[in-house]
């Protein structure tokens, strides 16, 4: 009985055996993998998808749909209601952006005191420079 069950027990294990996946070779699979992916990163590092750029495509994806409209009038109705997906989507990702923007003026991560950061610090500018150049040419009589 034991052998029957040894021998069951092993026929179970080489079917396992032989119906498991592949190890790919570990070395030089690995690094070509990861030499791809740091090169993709690199590359595509420059493509930030910001409101300003989906604009852009949209506006350029609706001109072509204008040119397009008498040779190829279904690609042209698809390219312009493409052009219309995307320009309502860079206002909805404006009108997102908003809300996270921050009224502190940092650079390089560090939070920036600005002289005149009062609101009607500018007009207070304005108003000087105004007296500044009347009492200038008043100087000048």
């Amino acid at each position: 009985m034991s052998e029957r069950l040894d021998r069951e027990i092993e026929e179970i294990l080489r079917k396992s055996a032989s119906n498991s996946p592949k190890r790919l070779p570990s070395g030089r699979v690995e690094r070509m993998l990861r030499r791809w992916k740091l090169g993709a990163r690199y590359y595509l590092s420059w493509l930030k998808v910001t409101p300003t750029s989906v604009m852009v495509v949209s506006l350029i994806l609706f001109g072509l749909s204008v040119f397009m409209r008498m040779a190829f009038r279904q690609l042209a109705l698809y390219t312009a209601l493409l052009a219309v997906f995307l320009f309502f989507t860079a206002i909805f990702m404006s009108a997102r952006q908003t809300g996270r923007m921050s009224s502190e003026r940092r650079w390089r991560g560090q939070l920036v005191d600005l002289p005149g950061d009062h609101p009607l610090r500018a007009l207070q500018d304005w108003w000087q420079r105004q007296w500044l150049k009347v009492r200038r040419w008043l100087g000048s009589r």
